[in-house]
This record gives C-alpha cells, sequence and structure tokens, in this order.
C-alpha cells in the first residue's frame, strides 16, 4: 500500500506543526526496531488521526493499533473528548 500524499507534504507538517505542540508522533519498537509509526494532531479537544506506517512483516503484532490505543489514551488523560 502506497500512501495517499508525498514524503514533502509530512515533512512541511512536522516543520509547521511539531514546535507548536500540537503534532504528536508515535513509534512503536519491537526487538530494537520501529515496525509502526503514527502522526496524530491534538488541538482545541479534538485528536485528529493524520496517518500511519507499518512494516508489512510485523503487521500480525498489530503495531498500528497498539499505536492507535496509546495516543488514544494519551489524548483522554489530557482532556481531549472528540476523535
Amino acid at each position: 500500500m502506497l500512501p495517499t500524499y508525498s514524503k514533502a507534504n509530512v515533512e512541511k507538517l512536522w516543520d509547521i506543526l511539531m514546535p507548536l505542540g500540537i503534532l504528536y508522533a508515535t513509534e512503536v519498537v519491537y526487538n530494537d526496531k520501529v515496525i509502526a509509526t503514527r502522526l496524530e494532531i491534538l488541538y482545541n479537544g479534538w485528536l485528529n488521526a493524520h496517518g500511519s506506517a507499518s512494516d508489512q512483516d510485523y503487521l500480525k503484532l498489530k503495531p498500528n493499533e497498539l499505536a492507535r490505543y496509546h495516543i488514544m489514551s494519551y489524548a483522554a488523560n489530557n482532556g481531549y473528548k472528540i476523535l
């Protein structure tokens, strides 16, 4: 599966939103290897899922679900109410 947006667009998003503290990146690491990454925007009470990427060889471990659970738990514990 290929992304629906370019790497350049992700880099722009990172450069603009990360310094504002509203872009969150979650990595799932297994045996010292990053097997999944998610980007989320948390702003004004909303958790907005932006995108994820994962190593296809590790999908049986459900890394995307783990990353999603992590950021949803973080957001809920910090007062975010809407996904």
